[in-house]
Order: structure tokens, then C-alpha cells, then sequence
């Protein structure tokens, strides 16, 4: 048996395009589309419901999110705690969650007893009671949450960084108030409700190993019986800001100061956002970038510096946050622009983007791992109206991606007079002034 010599560095190899498991679409008699994918070797099912019922959708910023919260507090002939009992006694779980534009009722257990479970989430997506008593404690807990978290720097910059972000009439830049959390009653999560949980627009996606009555049912519990209104015509193109801000959040209370800078990027319709994916890596988005490596690990400066892209087909942004000590995000911010400076006027050696490459195809393939992980990745592409095909043009982008690429579209878009800068507490007089402070 050849012994491995642990001396040498093994030798990296190029990991190919994984193969993609196959997607079949059908179409219920009202018009929902059900996907299915079938995988795994478990007999374990994941039924995700989706409405575009998500916050941008709703008149005031705090009404979709309790609504899909509260859906399974009682709905039907059932109790709260007779749904509780109903899943909990055959393994299934079911959970609800609101995103910007779509809201998912998801439900997880074994293929033999999803059936026994469905006229229970029939009756939650249908005919939710959304009880006073459940209301009032979720209120009081949202409440708490709510005071807790804006004791927190980080919380606090990301609330006025996005008002900044986006104009003032846009739907993009509301934040959650108080007043949000104590005027919630039960009347606007019942109205809520009734105008977006409708079919129109839904979209249904089935991933393991489901069997074909359990589709049929499906079918008779979202197609044929399930019927609606039609879809409020929202305008879900969202507006930016035109004048570039410097908000100082003075909170004398703070034990940290967090930065939080953020700025307009390209959507995924835009081919440039496949090499800003790969551009942010190596200028923040993991343990090894320059972020972390400058001012972390040479300097010091903080536990930890981030910085995210974040896009969909509407809309995209970039972020870059850290919490560092009182006294030293001047220094900090300062280091943020040699940083990003640096990619716009040096292309990074082929090392360093070795490196970055490999790093994403791991976290790539990690997608694609089990049923239940690709199942996520494609519910992406399915909600934006993308196909299979642009998994693979991202992967022959990375592939191929040069120093100069990157480079290009550093100096495209990483400029600095572009990034909203809010800094949450304790001010040092040297760089902000007093008339930036926030209202």
C-alpha cells in the first residue's frame, strides 16, 4: 500500500460542474405551478407553498410577516393546538416565513405520512383564525424583540442605511417602527390574507421522494378546490436614493461602534453581476479576504468585516459592515477605501484568485449536495424566471475569470463616492460633523 508524503501539498484539481437532477413542471387546474424534484434515497418529502404575498406587497411595512407567522396558530376545524399535535404526533414539520416579495409555507417529513398532514395545511393556507389570544402574545414578543434590538449598533445602521439606499416614496425603504408592532390587529392580517393567499401567482415546488397519489392530492387540495381573487398589481421595481449620504447614529449607550456602508449594484439580469459575485469574495465575503486579512488579522481592528452582494432579478446591493471599538472606525473606514481602492487600480495575482475560485466552487457544490439543498438553489431560479442553464454560465464565468475582469468591474462599480457610510455610536469629532447626525 502506497503511503501518502504529507511533506507535499496535494495537488489542486479542477472540480467539474456537478449534474444537475432533472425538474418537472406541471400545472394545476387553476393555473399553479407545481414543480417536482425528485432525489435522495430517503423516503423524505419537502413541500414548499409560495404566494407572492411577501412585505412589498402589503400597505403598511408590518402586516405580511405576521401573516405567515400566525398561519398555523389555528386555521379551520383545528386549534392551534390541534395542528401542533397533528404534526408533531407523525414527524412532520411545517414552518411559515415572509420575504420581500413571496411567502413560503414549508412542510418536511416522511413520504408515508405527508398525506395524513395535509388537510391540516390545506385548512392553514385557506382558512387561517389568526386567534386574538395568539396575536396578542406574538405582538408583546415582537415588542420585546424589537426594544432589544435597537440597543444594538448594528441593527440601528442597518435600519438608516437602508432609508438611504432607496427614495423615501419607495416600499424598499421601510423599516419595522413600533407603532407597526403595537397597532397589528387581527382585521389586517385577515385582509391580508384573503387578497394575497389566492392561487394566482403561486407557485408550488415538491422535492425527495414523493409518490404519485401524494401529487394527486396535491392536486385536489390546491387545484381544484383552491380558489382566489385576483393579484394586486404592485409595482415591485424599487428606487434609490439620488442624494449620497454620511449618517452619524449617536448612541452614547453603544459598548461598540458598527459601520455600515452600502451602495446600488447591478440585478441578475446584468452579466456583470456574476463577476461582482466573484469580486466581493475576494474583497470581503469570506474568512481569507482582504478585508479580514487587513484589518483583522495585520491590524487588529475588529472581530470580524463583512461585505455581501446581495441581488435578485429586481434589485441588488452592496454591503459592508463591521463592529469595531469606539475610538477606531475612522481608521477603519479608511481602511476600507485603500482596500477597495486597490482592486480598481491593481489586478490580484492569479494566487490569490486561485484561491477565491476554489473557494466558491466548494461552497458551489455544497448546493448540490442532497435533494433537500437543491431544491433551495433551484427554487431561486424558478422564482426569478431563470433556467437551469444560468448555473452553468456562472460556473464557466468562474472558470474563466481573469485579474483583468475583475478589475474592471472594480472600477465600475466599487467607487467611493457612491456607498452610503452610516456609523452607530459613540462619535469622535474629527470626521463627522454634527449636522450629519441622524433624526
Amino acid at each position: 500500500m502506497k503511503m501518502l508524503d504529507r511533506s507535499k501539498q496535494p495537488e489542486i484539481q479542477e472540480i467539474p460542474f456537478p449534474s444537475l437532477l432533472p425538474i418537472e413542471k406541471r400545472e394545476l387546474s387553476n393555473g399553479v405551478e407545481m414543480y417536482v424534484l425528485r432525489g435522495g434515497t430517503q423516503e423524505i418529502v419537502e413541500i414548499d407553498i409560495i404566494t407572492k404575498s411577501g412585505t412589498l406587497f402589503s400597505e403598511r411595512g408590518f402586516v405580511a410577516r405576521p401573516t405567515a407567522d400566525l398561519l398555523g396558530e389555528g386555521a379551520g376545524k383545528y386549534t392551534s393546538k390541534d395542528l401542533a399535535s397533528l404534526f408533531d404526533f407523525y414527524g412532520v414539520m411545517v414552518s411559515g416565513s415572509a420575504g420581500t416579495v413571496t411567502s413560503e409555507l414549508t412542510l418536511v417529513g416522511l413520504t408515508k405520512y405527508m398525506d395524513k398532514c395535509l388537510e391540516g395545511v390545506e385548512m392553514i393556507v385557506k382558512n387561517p383564525h389568526f386567534p386574538q389570544k395568539e396575536l396578542e402574545l406574538y405582538v408583546e414578543t415582537r415588542r420585546q424583540k424589537f426594544l432589544t434590538q435597537m440597543q444594538k449598533t448594528k441593527y440601528r445602521a442597518s435600519r438608516l442605511a437602508k432609508r438611504a439606499l432607496f427614495s423615501a416614496d419607495s416600499r424598499y425603504s421601510r423599516v419595522l417602527e413600533l407603532s407597526d408592532i403595537e397597532s397589528l390587529n387581527r382585521d389586517m392580517l385577515q385582509a391580508f390574507h384573503a387578497k394575497m393567499y389566492i392561487p394566482q401567482g403561486a407557485k408550488i415546488i415538491v422535492s425527495g421522494l414523493p409518490d404519485e397519489a401524494l401529487l394527486r392530492r396535491i392536486e385536489q387540495i390546491f387545484g381544484d378546490t383552491w380558489k382566489g381573487g385576483n393579484a394586486i398589481e404592485t409595482n415591485l421595481m424599487p428606487s434609490y436614493s439620488d442624494d449620497v449620504k454620511m449618517i452619524f447614529d449617536e448612541y452614547d449607550a453603544a459598548k461598540q461602534n458598527t459601520i455600515y456602508m452600502t451602495t446600488k449594484m447591478p440585478t441578475m439580469n446584468d452579466p456583470d453581476c456574476m463577476y461582482l459575485d466573484i469580486l466581493n469574495m475576494v474583497f470581503g465575503g469570506y474568512f481569507g479576504s482582504r478585508l479580514m486579512t487587513n484589518i483583522r488579522e495585520e491590524k487588529g481592528l475588529t472581530y470580524g468585516i463583512s461585505s455581501s452582494y446581495s441581488v435578485n432579478n429586481l434589485s441588488g446591493s452592496h454591503v459592508i459592515c463591521s463592529n469595531v471599538k469606539s475610538d477606531m472606525y475612522e481608521l477603519v473606514v479608511d481602511e476600507i477605501w485603500k482596500e477597495m481602492k486597490k482592486l480598481c487600480e491593481q489586478p490580484i495575482s492569479k494566487e490569490e484568485l486561485d484561491v477565491v475560485k476554489n473557494y466558491i466552487r466548494g461552497n458551489f457544490l455544497q448546493n448540490f449536495d442532497n435533494v433537500l439543498s437543491v431544491v433551495e438553489s433551484y427554487k431561486s431560479l424558478i422564482l426569478t424566471g431563470k433556467d437551469m442553464s444560468y448555473y452553468r454560465r456562472r460556473y464557466d464565468v468562474l472558470n474563466n475569470v481573469t485579474a483583468e475582469d475583475l478589475m474592471r468591474v472594480a472600477q465600475k462599480y466599487y467607487k467611493q463616492e457612491n456607498y452610503h457610510v452610516v456609523i452607530s455610536g459613540k462619535r469622535k469629532e474629527s470626521l463627522y460633523g454634527r449636522q450629519n447626525a441622524a433624526e
